[in-house]
């Protein structure tokens, strides 16, 4: 499980929707990084966050807001 991986591979990369898919629900990480912080939406970036003891958040002022694009036929 998600633990063997952990003890094998002590760094995962994720997004921030994926991470809700890593181990069970209880599963919790020591640390989470997240870059390009600014670039994350609120509702988003609460996913990971549930699932760490520590976070650090990575971005400047000068980033861009999140990037969101729809398709005329919405």
């Amino acid at each position: 499980g998600i633990k063997h991986l952990i003890e094998c591979f002590p760094i995962i990369l994720s997004t921030n929707i994926s991470s809700s898919k890593l181990g069970s629900t209880n599963s919790n990480f020591d640390l989470l990084i997240m870059e390009e912080a600014s670039q994350c939406g609120s509702a988003v970036s609460l996913i990971p966050m549930t699932r760490c003891k520590r976070a650090c958040f990575i971005g400047d002022q000068n980033q861009l807001q999140p990037v969101i694009t729809l398709t005329d036929e919405l």
